[in-house]
């Protein structure tokens, strides 16, 4: 059986040269490959297109799309002026992750979303963020950890019933880099689990197709935390029955 083809969706750092002066580079993390592939998947990045024609020929060929993470969301993308907190923004990496997300999601093919991605994901679906979790009431925990990418660094409440919860139980301990959060969930969309701070950690779409995404990084948590790996793998499963057509 073929295994199935996860396009991941491409960053860009930015390199100056003193004699070329400026190169901009496409990437996408080790970790995300080597997770996707140790989960069964075929991992494929997808660069940075402007041309739509060429995106949606991509994400046609794909059986599944992970939406990694990476820089803020452009606040103005949901309807707020620009906070004096907020980071490096960029509409072309904005655009890019909102059209891919959106014309999978029409195709019907299954969605992961990790820490950005999760934030993008509820902006592409009509949700909002706190531009810094300074503005969330009752922030107390620390979301930026000062130890190797994958310690486990603070604790999440999963909510009964959810495809977290098959995955994880009611509970897990969880890695943690971001400074922006949920703050209006998208419609359609349930929070799967909470910091203890109130922070929405995971988000997953309501009985309409398969989009789940996480705030943590379960990618670099993957080989010392056998948790962790049930969420790709659970990814990889489902993109195979798009891959045996069996998802309509």
């Amino acid at each position: 059986m073929a295994k199935p083809l996860i396009g991941i969706l491409s960053r860009i750092f930015t390199e100056y040269d003193k004699d070329i002066n400026c190169i901009e580079r496409c990437f996408v993390s080790m970790d995300y490959i080597r997770a996707i592939e140790n989960s069964g998947g075929s991992p494929i990045i997808i660069p940075l297109l402007k041309d739509e024609e060429s995106l949606k020929k991509l994400l046609k060929d794909i059986d599944g799309l992970l939406v990694p993470g990476g820089i803020d969301v452009n606040p103005l993308r949901y309807n707020e002026e620009p906070f004096e907190k907020i980071g490096f923004i960029s509409d072309d990496i904005d655009d890019f992750d909102i059209k891919a997300i959106r014309w999978t999601y029409e195709l019907r093919k299954p969605i992961l979303g990790i820490c950005r991605g999760l934030q993008v994901i509820n902006v592409a679906f009509g949700g909002s963020l706190y531009q810094d979790l300074s503005l969330k009431s009752g922030y107390r925990i620390n979301h930026w950890q000062k130890a190797k990418k994958d310690t486990p660094t603070h604790s999440i409440d999963i909510k009964t019933g959810t495809r977290m919860f098959n995955l994880l139980g009611s509970s897990a301990i969880v890695n943690s880099y971001h400074h922006q959060a949920i703050k209006d969930l998208a419609e359609g969309f349930i929070a799967s689990s909470l910091s203890m701070d109130g922070i929405i950690e995971s988000i997953e779409k309501v009985n309409d197709g398969y989009v789940l995404a996480v705030q943590w990084h379960p990618e670099m948590m993957f080989n010392s935390h056998e948790n962790m790996r049930k969420i790709f793998i659970d990814f990889i499963e489902e993109c195979q029955k798009q891959n045996k057509g069996e998802i309509s």
